[in-house]
């Protein structure tokens, strides 16, 4: 492309603002709850019985970057579960028709979601990385049986295509020979008396 060509073209934003507002509001939940739900997990941890130590301080910030990164696998989770929250919260216009109270409803589900799953996090992203392991499994063993369908398909589409060239050609001979047939016919009629 030339320069003038590639000044006309305009360049669009993949995320409109409001919708952008929305993603950074989700991130900061998000982020929010991986901290509180990883806090919470060292807390648990200090005061079961089975550890009498207290969390030193890279431990403490070890739970709070894994309860954030369990936090950031929750629109994954909700996505898997088919729950419609994650649309929700990025639907501006129901939060437009809705009062305010029941928006930060949603928003209130989803960081109690991000804290739960932080606190159980390393359970929580071994059980969510399984299901999208057997949910790849699923959908590439469909796409095989697929593959193999349409491979089944085409050979009977080939198998028809071939039929009905073959009876074009017959019908093609056919007519051939009704021309040059009529042609004789009318050489020998158009001769006689």
């Amino acid at each position: 492309m030339r320069v003038s060509q590639l000044a006309r073209l305009r360049c669009r934003p993949l995320v409109s603002a409001g919708h952008f507002e929305a993603l950074i509001g989700l991130a900061a939940l998000s982020v929010i709850g991986g901290a509180i739900g990883g806090l919470a997990s060292c807390y648990l941890r200090r005061t079961s019985p089975k550890q009498g130590h207290s969390p030193n301080k890279s431990n403490v910030f070890s739970h709070i970057c894994l309860g954030i990164a369990a936090a950031f696998t929750v629109p994954l989770f909700l996505t898997l579960v088919q729950s419609k929250l994650a649309e929700e919260l990025f639907d501006l216009e129901v939060a437009k028709a809705r009062n305010n109270l029941r928006v930060y409803d949603d928003w209130f589900v989803y960081i109690g979601i991000c804290i739960i799953a932080a606190m159980s996090a390393r359970a929580f992203i071994a059980a969510l990385s399984g299901e999208v392991l057997a949910t790849l499994e699923h959908h590439s063993r469909l796409i095989e049986e697929n593959r193999e369908h349409i491979q089944a398909n085409a050979k009977i589409i080939e198998h028809h295509a071939n039929k009905i060239e073959h009876h074009d050609e017959l019908l093609t001979s056919g007519e051939k020979k009704r021309q040059a047939g009529a042609a004789s016919e009318g050489k020998t009629g158009g001769a006689g008396p």
